[in-house]
């Protein structure tokens, strides 16, 4: 078995020998108990969503009530929302006759019933703004396995919800999550584009960061030893247990690439305790850093839960909720409830190398086309399509939990347009808009996705010169290459070359055949790595170099694996690359 490199590297993990069974008493209802009178209850439609059946009508939401501080006559009703994989999610509806409704998710181990939310949910009622309050899939009373990690599966279960409320006329004014769920909504955001405001409550930036303070110091030895870990509270009663693919799961879940990739037109508040005993604050101002639409509010001398700071909290969101407009109206920057501290917070944002990223670029220079394809296995993929008037284009291939709209992939599609070359960038099945499970490894059916994005742009007259891929995608492009024969010209940058399992394992014995029969591959591929990257090392990059007999290695010196600081010298090596790639094989080698 690999070992997990360290909770600074996020490594690719294979996958483990099953764990033995563990028995585990229930320590919440995973099966709702049965509704009262009145309640909703909503059955999954054949579009994954959740709609009404066998419930007391509900009052139509006023459309345009007005906002006060006056009491508001609450109707709660409890509500069941099945999510994409037939789990029934229970949820609490607060109705105060406004159809402006806010969501709260809750955090790590928590439930819908966790006083800071009750809390935020008797401050947004009062002042007559709607709120459904939920539990995650495997948390509460909602059905399904409790999973450490399952930031992706909680995101979608989110959309579940809010795809619901929208189906019932409300208007869904903002997400908001506390602690992991800070991250659920982070990340929720990246992926859909449904909600314009979005408000983390002290979510944690570094998810590499704060494992082994919860679960035990060796945990990760420990994990990578067993393949799993069973957590304990001080009586010695297992809480939950957190497998080795679990574990991956968070390590993999890049936050910095996720912010990068929320739009401008997003909204996005943070409020963090500086006294934060467990997400430090300097988390809140990374998230500050990298979103393009964001303020920061520090309540001085609060802890995680804001045990002593309810009301300032409260307070921080209702204003958000209720005078969104106010927002877009005043630049980015950061609140203080201490302002002695906000010329010294913004001096430090302020640092060359801190600085803020820019605003995710938007491709609208040119014509763009909303395109779906269908998989080999009937799901529909959705992607974007930017001609330049040739029929020349490159496709680009998102990374690990990423999208067609992570903030690298727009930047690369940005810099190639510009040199006239059109570009497709999609999402693989199960991720983004795509249609289809999300599923942990997944590179050759991901090849296959590739494939059919690619036989339906050769059916619409399009020459693809190359295929480029970011992370895992740069995995599943070169996979791509050793099993099918259509593409010349391969761009992998930072993809992760397994060291100790060899790249049959990694990428398939199609590729090590064709290495070992023909001596190399016969297609242009080229690799871009970060000297920096803390993700995948670069010592991969070389690995790669080492078996692919007709490959270039471009090495960015400094650059880490999003490139943060070093989107231009990424762009100039691909454009490069691509643009380039009309030599021939034979001038490729001499050069």
């Amino acid at each position: 078995m690999q070992p997990l490199v360290s909770t600074s590297a996020a490594a690719a993990a294979i996958p483990s020998p099953p764990p033995p069974a563990l028995t585990l008493p229930p320590p919440r209802r995973r099966i709702p108990p049965p509704l009262t009178a009145g309640a909703l209850l909503c059955n999954r439609t054949g579009s994954g969503h959740a709609s009404p059946r066998g419930r007391r009508p509900l009052p139509p939401p006023a459309m345009s009530h007005p906002l006060s501080s006056e009491p508001h006559a609450l109707e709660q009703r409890a509500v069941v929302v099945t999510n994409k994989h037939g789990e029934k999610l229970v949820g609490v509806l607060h109705h105060t006759g406004s159809s402006k409704i806010v969501v709260l998710c809750h955090g790590f181990i928590s439930t819908k019933n966790d006083s800071l939310i009750l809390d935020l949910m008797a401050a947004l009622t009062k002042k007559g703004i709607s709120v459904f309050r939920f539990d995650f899939s495997g948390n509460g009373e909602s059905e399904g396995e409790f999973e450490y990690g399952n930031y992706r599966k909680e995101a979608d279960d989110l959309h579940s919800v809010v795809s619901y409320l929208c189906k019932e006329k409300y208007d869904v004014t903002a997400i908001v999550g506390h602690s992991k769920g800070g991250d659920v909504v982070t990340l929720y955001a990246s992926i859909y584009d449904d909600v314009r405001l979005v408000i983390n409550v002290s979510g944690r930036f570094d998810l590499e960061k704060g494992i082994e303070e919860r679960i035990g110091e060796g945990s990760i030895d420990r994990i990578n030893k067993e393949g799993y870990l069973d957590v304990k509270d001080k009586s010695g009663n297992v809480q939950y247990r957190v497998t080795k693919e679990s574990l991956m799961e968070r390590l993999n879940t890049d936050i910095r690439a996720v912010s990068m990739s929320i739009t401008k037109e997003c909204r996005f508040f943070t409020v963090h305790g500086s006294a934060d005993e467990t997400i430090p604050v300097e988390d809140a101002y990374e998230f500050a850093k990298h979103i393009p639409n964001h303020k920061l509010q520090v309540i001085e001398g609060a802890n995680h839960n804001y045990t002593a700071h309810r009301e300032e909290l409260a307070d921080a969101v209702i204003r958000r909720s209720l005078f969104p407009p106010l927002f877009a109206a005043a630049p980015p920057g950061i609140l203080r409830s201490n302002p002695e501290h906000a010329t010294a917070a913004a001096a430090a944002i302020r640092q060359p190398w801190r600085s803020r990223s820019p605003p995710l670029p938007r491709v609208h220079r040119f014509p763009e086309e909303r395109v779906v394809v269908t998989n080999k296995h009937g799901e529909k993929l959705v992607g974007l399509l930017q001609h330049m008037g040739s029929n020349k284009i490159v496709v680009i291939c998102h990374g690990f939990t990423a999208s067609k709209n992570d903030s690298i992939i727009v930047d690369l599609a940005n810099a190639l347009t510009k040199k006239g070359v059109g570009i497709f960038r999609f999402d693989f099945s199960g991720n983004g808009e795509s249609e289809g499970e999300f599923q942990y490894g997944n590179y050759r059916k991901e090849a296959d996705d590739l494939h059919s994005v690619i036989s339906h742009l050769n059916q619409e007259k399009y020459d693809v010169k190359a295929i480029v891929g970011h992370s895992k995608g740069g995995d599943v492009v070169v996979l791509y290459a050793s099993i099918y024969d259509d593409v010349r010209t391969v761009v992998n940058l930072s993809g992760r070359f397994h060291l100790e399992k060899g790249i049959e394992e990694r990428l398939g014995k199609e590729f090590m055949n064709i290495i070992d029969k023909e001596g190399y591959i016969d297609v242009k591929t080229n690799s871009v790595h970060g000297s920096a990257d803390e993700i995948i090392p670069v010592e991969d990059a070389y690995e790669f170099a080492k078996h692919i007999p007709n490959h270039k290695l471009h090495v960015i010196e400094g650059a880490n694996h999003c490139y943060t600081a070093h989107r231009k010298e990424l762009s100039d090596a691909v454009v490069d690359f691509i643009t380039s790639s009309e030599l021939t094989l034979q001038s490729h080698n001499r050069s």
